[in-house]
């Protein structure tokens, strides 16, 4: 997708909204994947059109709320994500109350400005973090074509209608620590489409490795950081049967990469090791001592003796 140059925004969409529409460059760096063959940008375009929810289940750092950030700064719409965790503030999402001068001011926050203005994907972001109470207070917004009431502003209630210009997602991972089972109605009126959202290798191979330059003055050439990845691949195999408790996210293998091209692979890799609870690291460090040549020589280093 080429991101539309004519976006224009209304002249009173709010500064507020306007500042969670994310850069191009995220758009430019993300790695679409397909479901069943439909494109993922264009399940989130129908959805748009459609009013349809669309949830997306699945690994820790996968690159869920990547995907739908990129497909925001394609589409030039706000990303306003609703963090369902200890991270929920209230006066951010809902807004505030203030007297001045004897008079009540309300402040909306981002969601009714995303509600009432449009043009935002507002997304409920590990969900089932989230008590049963608080989401129900959105499931007269989650409902087609819903409602977000909110009571107690400026001293009575205020209904605002969503917005045609709207999509509403959620993510979350069912096997993540501290989550719980979503309430059935909340799982229903999130799940107008589920997409199963795992780590995929023909993904992550446009995603962690580097540019190589082979001989100075050439042009440079993607490379893949394969014998990482295999590591990856068997730490979360250990992670799946329960030997590890610690996700091994794209984000942790990105760093590894930046890490050995910015610090050497010695940092890189106690950098890596040291994210892992202290009984899982002997375990990671035997992993990546196995594949320690491969790797030096992905990155065209000198092999050396086990680190």
């Amino acid at each position: 997708m080429v991101r539309k140059t004519d976006v224009t925004l209304p002249g009173d969409y709010p500064a507020p909204l306007a500042a969670q529409i994310p850069g191009v460059a995220v758009h430019q760096a993300y790695v679409d994947r397909a479901i069943e063959g439909v494109a993922f940008y264009d399940l989130l375009d129908y959805c748009a059109a459609n009013q349809v929810n669309i949830s997306t289940v699945g690994d820790t750092g996968a690159g869920k709320t990547m995907a739908k950030r990129a497909w925001c700064a394609a589409r030039g719409w706000a990303y306003v994500r609703i963090p369902c965790n200890g991270g929920f503030d209230p006066d951010t999402v809902f807004g505030t109350t203030e007297i001045i001068d004897g008079e009540t001011i309300w402040t909306p926050g981002l969601l009714p400005l995303a509600i009432e203005h449009g043009r935002a994907l507002i997304d409920f972001d590990e969900v089932n973090f989230a008590p049963p109470k608080m989401m129900a207070v959105f499931h007269g917004l989650l409902d087609d074509h819903g409602v977000l009431i909110l009571n107690g502003v400026a001293g009575g209630t205020k209904i605002i209608p969503r917005h045609p210009e709207t999509l509403i997602s959620a993510s979350w991972n069912e096997d993540y620590a501290g989550t719980q089972p979503l309430n059935e109605a909340t799982k229903d009126r999130l799940g107008g489409i589920t997409v199963d959202w795992p780590y995929l290798r023909s993904v992550e191979e446009s995603l962690v490795g580097f540019d190589f330059v082979a001989v100075e003055g050439a042009e440079a050439e993607w490379r893949t950081a394969h014998a990482l990845l295999d590591v990856a691949d068997k730490l979360r195999m250990a992670y799946r049967e329960g030997d590890l408790i610690t996700p091994v996210s794209t984000r942790k293998l990105q760093r590894f990469v930046e890490n050995v091209i910015d610090f050497g692979y010695k940092f890189a890799v106690t950098n890596f090791v040291n994210q892992f609870h202290a009984d899982e690291r002997p375990k990671v460090r035997e992993y990546l001592n196995k594949e320690q040549t491969r790797i030096l020589t992905e990155f065209g280093l000198e092999v050396v003796a086990t680190i």
